[in-house]
């Protein structure tokens, strides 16, 4: 197949994993939580530092629980972990404007949503990708990946809107209908097709190139590969 045919075929799959990737836990808390700041601090007292707080809350699970995401995506197929983190990161987020009573609920609430939406992160959508794209695979994946610039566009100045108009709580309502209105249908129409374990597994059959994990890890190149991304990722976050 060239090119321009796998694109054709595979378009669905890297529009619904842009929508993925503008409202997943790593990019959509960081780049909404700005305008939250004044009313936060206005109604609970709270300063700039407990509110950021959450931040390195959600990190943790993020951080802790990757390993964990890449081996149910190799195990029983991607699809199954993104749509129960959409469904379950909408959630937390409308739990976290209706609930929030203090600083302990909403650190909790925010640790709740950090761990049940972990499927969010790239690693999901970039095991669908590389099963699915192979001539044009870097383009898949970096167009999917510019759906986290997406979101940072669209998540301050959503979340302020909402916040001018209705208040923060129902601002937190607001981005958690979000994944469940936008990137959940996507996912259930273009990528169920294509992510069950069975599809990735006759994908990676008829694409040879590549190593088994034992081949990879006695690899200088995946160790160069690997620590790039961990210290890009730690410099650009932190």
């Amino acid at each position: 197949m060239n090119e321009m045919g796998e694109l054709r075929r595979g378009w669905g799959i890297i529009f619904a994993s842009v929508l993925g990737l503008a409202f997943c836990i790593a990019s959509y808390p960081l780049y909404s939580m700005g305008p939250f700041y004044a009313p936060l601090q206005k109604e609970f007292g709270w300063s700039l530092q407990d509110v950021s707080t959450i931040l390195l809350i959600v990190m943790f699970p993020v951080v802790g629980l990757a390993p964990v995401v890449g081996w149910c995506a190799d195990r029983f197929g991607p699809v199954r972990l993104i749509l129960g983190s959409q469904i379950g990161f909408g959630v937390g987020l409308i739990a976290i404007g209706l609930l929030t009573q203090s600083l302990t609920t909403y650190y909790v609430l925010w640790l709740f949503t950090g761990i049940v939406s972990v499927g969010t992160l790239a690693i999901s959508f970039n095991k669908l990708l590389s099963a699915n794209f192979a001539r044009h695979r870097g383009l898949a994946i970096g167009l999917a990946l510019a759906g986290t610039g997406l979101g940072g566009v669209f998540a301050p100045n959503f979340a302020a809107w909402l916040i001018a108009n209705y208040g923060w709580r129902m601002a937190y309502v607001g981005l958690g209908i979000m994944p469940l209105v936008v990137a959940l249908p996507a996912t259930l129409i273009f990528l169920r097709p294509a992510g069950s374990a069975a599809a990735i597994a006759q994908a990676a059959r008829q694409n040879t190139v590549g190593a088994t994990l034992g081949e990879a890890v006695r690899s200088y190149r995946f160790h160069f590969i690997a620590w790039t991304l961990v210290l890009g990722s730690a410099a650009s976050t932190g």
